[in-house]
C-alpha cells in the first residue's frame, strides 16, 4: 500500500528525468541521476517536511548530486577501458626494486676502502636506500 511520498515520487519520475537530461544533455546520465535522486530521496524519507513542497525537494537533491557527478569527474582523471588498453605496461615490483638497489650499490664499492668516518659521512648525506645498504655493508 502506498502512501502520499510514494505516490508523489512516482508522480514527478517524468519531470526528474526531464530536468536531469536538461542538464546534463544525455539520457543515459539522466536515467542515473533520477535513480541516485530516489535512492537518496527514500533514504531521508524523515528529513522531508510534509508542508512543503515534494518536487522542489526532489529537483534540488537531483541538482545537489548533478553537482556531486561533475565535482568526481573532475577529480577522477581520464578513464579508459581495459579492453581498450591490452598493451598495458605491467612491471614486477620487487624486480624494480632490486635492480635499484644494485645500481645504487655500485659506487658504495669504494667506500670499503675509505675510513668508516667518511662512510658514515657519506650514510648520512645519502638517500634512504643507501644508508640501508651502508648498514647492510658494516654488519
Amino acid at each position: 500500500m502506498a502512501d502520499e511520498f510514494e505516490n508523489g515520487l512516482l508522480s514527478l519520475l517524468g519531470n526528474l528525468r526531464r530536468y536531469a537530461i536538461s542538464l546534463c544533455r544525455s539520457a543515459d546520465i539522466a536515467d542515473e541521476l533520477v535513480q541516485i535522486t530516489c535512492e537518496k530521496a527514500i533514504a531521508n524519507r524523515q528529513s522531508f517536511d510534509p508542508a512543503t513542497r515534494l518536487d522542489a525537494w526532489l529537483f534540488r537533491i537531483l541538482k545537489n548530486s548533478w553537482i556531486d557527478m561533475i565535482r568526481k569527474k573532475r577529480t577522477m582523471g581520464t578513464q579508459i577501458e581495459i579492453d581498450n588498453a591490452p598493451t598495458a605496461l605491467v612491471t614486477d615490483g620487487n624486480a624494480t626494486t632490486e635492480a635499484g638497489l644494485r645500481q645504487s650499490a655500485r659506487p658504495l664499492n669504494c667506500c670499503r676502502k675509505t675510513s668508516a668516518r667518511y662512510c658514515c659521512s657519506f650514510a648520512l648525506r645519502s638517500s634512504p636506500t643507501r644508508r640501508l645498504q651502508m648498514s647492510l655493508m658494516s654488519r
